[in-house]
């Protein structure tokens, strides 16, 4: 193996990656950011105080919008050649959601 395979190696499997993260977060964004909205019926419950509400609506609506922004890292890190931290990118959205469920977990007691 040469050295020089090892870099081209890591290159691909950012590109790869990211265009399987960038077709998924593209048909999931709409109708995530759909669902998001619907949080704001956190408030048809008659004991859900204000905060709380305000809280589960904040959780909900940062799941969508991570898209975004995490396409766009995706994509300025690989073109910078920073292809570790490019694939790290691909995965925020999904670490977004664990944490936001776990939370509302949490809070729903």
């Amino acid at each position: 193996m040469d050295g020089n395979d090892a870099p081209l190696k890591r290159q691909k499997l950012a590109k790869c990656w990211g265009l399987i993260s960038t077709v998924i977060y593209f048909v999931l964004f709409p109708i995530l950011l759909y669902f998001s909205l619907f949080s704001f019926m956190a408030f048809d419950d008659p004991h859900m105080t204000i905060p709380l509400g305000w809280t589960y609506i904040f959780l909900f609506l940062s799941i969508p919008f991570s898209i975004p922004i995490a396409l766009f890292f995706i994509w300025m890190k690989y073109s910078r050649a920073e292809y570790q931290k490019s694939m790290v990118f691909c995965g925020l959205p999904l670490l977004i959601t664990i944490i936001s469920i776990c939370i509302v977990e949490l809070l729903d007691v």
